[in-house]
C-alpha cells in the first residue's frame, strides 16, 4: 500500500465525529506521540497590521480558539519537533481535519526515519487528497516567532500549511516568501503560526513573470538574510555559505546573474512583501514599528551594468553592478572580508549603499 493509499484508508477508518481529549497521544507507540493543547489566539483587533494600503483580498480571522499539535519523538531521528495549529471550526469538519494533523506527524516521522529530513524553509508537498481533502497542498516548516496563538517552542518547526497555488508559488519563491504573502493577507508580522485550510489562497497574481524565473538562484534560507537598515542594504552570510556562493558567482558567465533567496531576520521589524511596477511599497510590520529594518525574501546580484544601483522588486531587492563592482564583491567572497559599494540611481532615497558581511 502506498502511503497516500494509507492516509486516506487512516481518514476513512477514524470516528470523524471525535475530537481528542487534551494531553498527549501516542501516534507510534514507545516511538512517536503528539501532544494536544486548546488555546486563544490572542489575535489583536487590528490583526497586528502595519501596512502600506494597497489593494489585497483580505483573508478573514478564524475564530478567537485553536488547536495544536506538538510532535514528541522526532528529536531522536536528529530532526526537529513539529507544531501544527488549527483554528476551532464546527466539531465535525475539525474532527476530519484533526485525524490528517495526526496523520502529517505519522508522515513526517516514516520519512525521518527513512533520512529524509526537513528543516527551516523547506517544502512538502502532496497530491491526491492526501491532507485536509485539497488536492496538491503542502506544508511550509517555518522557525518559530512570536505571534497570535500558542508558543512555539524554540527548537520546534511550524508547519503552516499551504494551498494548491501556495505550493506552486513556494517552489518558485520559497517557504519564507509564500508565508509572507499570508502575513499580508492576514496583517500578522511575520506570518500566521496557524493553519486554516478552509482559507482563500494568498499569492501574487503576477508571480508567474516573477524575476526569480528568469535567473539562477541559490537557496540559502537559514544562511543568509537580506535587510535594509539606515539606507543600507545588508546581504548577511553565515561564513560556511560562502563557498557555494563564491562558485555560484564564478559560474555566472559572460551575463552574471544570480538571486540569493534569503530567510527571516527575528531582528526585522517590517518586511516588503510584493511590489509591482507603479505600487506604493507594500510592507507588513509589528503594530507601533517605524520599519526601521526592512528585510526582504531575496537578493538579486545583476552584473554588466552601466551603474551601481540598488532596488526595492517584487518582495525583495535587485542590485545591479558595474564590472568593476562585481569583480569587488568576488573578491571579497574569496577573501572572507566585508564589501561595501555605494549605490544610486532612482532608488537612492531608499537604499544608498550596498554591504556584504557575515555572521
Amino acid at each position: 500500500m502506498g502511503w497516500r493509499d494509507w492516509l486516506r484508508s487512516k481518514r476513512e477508518s477514524t470516528n470523524e465525529d471525535v475530537l481528542l481529549p487534551p494531553g498527549e497521544h501516542a501516534l507510534e507507540p514507545g516511538a512517536l506521540s503528539v501532544l494536544v493543547e486548546d488555546h486563544d489566539l490572542r489575535i489583536p483587533n487590528d490583526g497586528g497590521k502595519f501596512a502600506s494600503e494597497i489593494p489585497t483580498a483580505e483573508i478573514p480571522l478564524p475564530s478567537s480558539k485553536c488547536r495544536s499539535y506538538l510532535t514528541r519523538g522526532l528529536k531522536q531521528l536528529k530532526h526537529r519537533e513539529i507544531m501544527f495549529v488549527l483554528p476551532a471550526r464546527e466539531d465535525r469538519v475539525a474532527a476530519g481535519f484533526e485525524q490528517d494533523a495526526l496523520n502529517l506527524p505519522r508522515l513526517i516521522y516514516a520519512f525521518a526515519r527513512d533520512g529524509h529530513l526537513v528543516d527551516s524553509g523547506d517544502v512538502s508537498a502532496f497530491s491526491e487528497n492526501a491532507l485536509f481533502g485539497v488536492p496538491y497542498c503542502g506544508i511550509a516548516y517555518l522557525e518559530p516567532t512570536d505571534g497570535p496563538g500558542p508558543r512555539v517552542p524554540d527548537d520546534a518547526l511550524v508547519a503552516l500549511f499551504l494551498r494548491p497555488e501556495e505550493v506552486s508559488a513556494a517552489r518558485i519563491a520559497n517557504a519564507y516568501r509564500a508565508a509572507a504573502w499570508l502575513a499580508l493577507a492576514y496583517r500578522i508580522f511575520p506570518y500566521p503560526q496557524f493553519s486554516d485550510p478552509m482559507r482563500p489562497a494568498a499569492v501574487p497574481p503576477d508571480l508567474g513573470e516573477s524575476l526569480l524565473t528568469k535567473i539562477p538562484l541559490l537557496r540559502a534560507t537559514t544562511q543568509a538574510r537580506a535587510f535594509l537598515w539606515n539606507k543600507t542594504l545588508t546581504l548577511r552570510m553565515n561564513p560556511g555559505f560562502l563557498d557555494n556562493l563564491g562558485s555560484a558567482l564564478a559560474q555566472t558567465g559572460l551575463d552574471p546573474c544570480l538571486a540569493v533567496i534569503t530567510g527571516h531576520l527575528p531582528q526585522a521589524d517590517a518586511r516588503v512583501v510584493w511590489l509591482k511596477k507603479g505600487d506604493c511599497l507594500p510592507i507588513i510590520g509589528r503594530v507601533g514599528s517605524t520599519a526601521s529594518t526592512l528585510e526582504g525574501g531575496f537578493v538579486a546580484l545583476l552584473g554588466q551594468r552601466a551603474a551601481d544601483e540598488a532596488l526595492v522588486v517584487e518582495d525583495g531587492f535587485a542590485v545591479q553592478l558595474r564590472s568593476n563592482s562585481w569583480s569587488a564583491i568576488n573578491e571579497a567572497i574569496t577573501a572572507r572580508s566585508v564589501v561595501e559599494i555605494p549605490m544610486g540611481g532612482a532608488d537612492d532615497r531608499f537604499i544608498r549603499q550596498f554591504r556584504i558581511d557575515y555572521g
